[in-house]
């Protein structure tokens, strides 16, 4: 029997672990890790597929209780395919390294995190926002809530075959809160707070509620959008304090970009506001865009093949990534 403590330290560590997993899935180079557990390229045995696949974070799956719960959750979060969403194709627990663990469509791409703070063309950044909404339309239509969207989970792929962009994660943060509860003692971030990034939490994930709905999901997707036309966040904050109160309190401020429409700029700036109920759904904001963005045109953003590669060399060279 595998050492578990010993593997999932090294599958955390080591960036050519080299592991089978369940005896279906060959782990390749260590892509990212977070409290969430280890994100790693892999590669079906028999198949040839190559997939990412996620080994959760430690202690959760000794408890039988904990893993039916996982089950069941992955279960759900299964259902959804779409262009725009990373596909869940397969989850299950290795009774021999004693690990849960997830298995997603590997997508070759970057991530839209890279491009923020930058001057990115308007078509192709409401390009993404509308590809993204439809995700979101998809999965809210499943019952599948995101709750933690933001760009280090949103990537960018071009093709021969066409530009795409892919959600990655649906789901992910609410399987994990709902586990978490069951794996009594071990909370899954270190200091016993809950997931989010707060520069693109709604401000009733901020206000800490549980039971948040669609619509917070648009908001996270307003901050993407306003940071992606104007090259900064809506709200911004000295600390994660400041940024929390800034979500919940703080006045939406104005697009000032030249060029942008005026039903866009009003279209974010309801995307952002503070009462759910005052938020469009994803559907209305793929209507709302689809008036300005063809489906012929690219996402305008420069991902050549020597671009990918050098940020590749990037990732590599980093100890810890968070992709959670």
């Amino acid at each position: 029997m595998a050492n578990r403590t010993d593997f999932q330290h090294r599958s955390q560590t080591d960036p050519k672990l080299s592991f089978v997993v369940n005896g279906q899935y060959e782990l390749g180079e260590l892509l990212g890790i977070s409290a969430m557990g280890s994100v790693h390229r892999a590669k079906h045995v028999t198949e040839g597929e190559e997939v990412a696949i996620r080994i959760l974070t430690p202690n959760l799956a000794f408890d039988p209780r904990v893993r039916h719960r996982f089950e069941d959750e992955a279960l759900h979060v299964a259902g959804l395919r779409h262009p725009n969403c990373a596909a869940l194709l397969d989850f299950g627990y290795d009774s021999n390294a004693d690990l849960l663990y997830l298995v997603f469509d590997y997508v070759d791409g970057v991530q839209l995190s890279r491009f923020l703070g930058q001057a990115v063309p308007l078509h192709g950044a409401l390009n993404v926002v509308l590809q993204v909404a439809s995700s979101l339309d998809h999965a809210h239509s499943q019952g599948v809530l995101h709750r933690d969207l933001k760009p280090a989970n949103i990537m960018l792929e071009v093709s021969e075959r066409g530009d795409r962009t892919c959600v990655l994660d649906f789901g992910l943060a609410h399987l994990f809160e709902e586990i978490s509860e069951r794996s009594e003692g071990f909370p899954l971030t270190e200091d016993g707070e809950v997931y989010g990034s707060p520069a693109y939490m709604s401000p009733e994930q901020c206000r800490g509620e549980l039971d948040v709905g669609p619509s917070s999901d648009v908001y996270s997707l307003g901050c993407i959008a306003f940071a992606l036309i104007e090259s900064h966040l809506p709200f911004e904050g000295s600390n994660i304090q400041a940024l929390v109160e800034a979500q919940q309190h703080d006045p939406v401020p104005p697009l000032l970009t030249p060029g942008v429409p005026f039903d866009v700029a009003d279209l974010v700036v309801r995307m952002l506001a503070k009462e759910p109920e005052d938020r469009p759904t994803a559907a209305e904001v793929v209507t709302a865009l689809e008036e300005h963005v063809h489906s012929d045109v690219s996402l305008g953003f420069a991902l050549g093949k020597d671009d990918r590669r050098d940020l590749e060399a990037e990732e590599s060279s980093v100890e810890e990534v968070d992709v959670s």
